[in-house]
């Protein structure tokens, strides 16, 4: 299966210093969530370039991979009002659909996993965005400590 929906290309921090580690020494999420950039590929039925906040996108993907063990659905806020929507079908596929806003009329394309591809699907996103943090030299740790996933993913809000 292809997961090239979505292309991580670079990320990069917004401050210099970011590169020094000040990163590890934030004490509020606000002030840490739009400290690094990634710039993303969108490709649906048409193909979207996006510049959107990279640590809140990687607790998105992270807690959908939480979510989706639960409770078999999820959603992921991508960024610039872009969300992913990720629900089951009986037919043991699993849709992962592309709106541009919350109400969800504004379509931007998808496409249907087997359900058992989902969590790889999920993992493999995850990879590429920690990937493109260690290209820069960024060390996740000292942020997944301070900023668990448990409360701070789940303080996005829902579409």
């Amino acid at each position: 299966m292809d997961f090239s929906y979505l292309i991580v290309h670079e990320t990069f921090p917004l401050d210099s210093a970011m590169l020094a580690h000040e990163y590890a020494y934030k004490t509020s999420w606000d002030g840490l969530s739009g400290d690094f950039i990634v710039d993303l590929s969108l490709v649906t039925t048409q193909t979207y370039r996006m510049r959107v906040d990279a640590i809140p996108l990687l607790y998105g993907y992270a807690y959908a991979l939480s979510s989706f063990c639960n409770e078999r659905k999820f959603f992921i806020e991508i960024g610039e009002g872009v969300w992913m929507l990720g629900e089951p079908r009986a037919s043991g596929l699993f849709d992962l659909n592309f709106r541009l806003s919350a109400d969800q009329r504004d379509d931007l394309g998808g496409f249907s996993i087997g359900e058992n591809e989902v969590v790889i699907h999920l993992a493999m996103k995850v990879a590429d965005l920690v990937h493109s943090f260690t290209k820069i030299g960024v060390d996740l740790s000292p942020i997944l400590k301070k900023f668990p996933l448990e409360k701070y993913g789940k303080a996005r809000r829902k579409p």
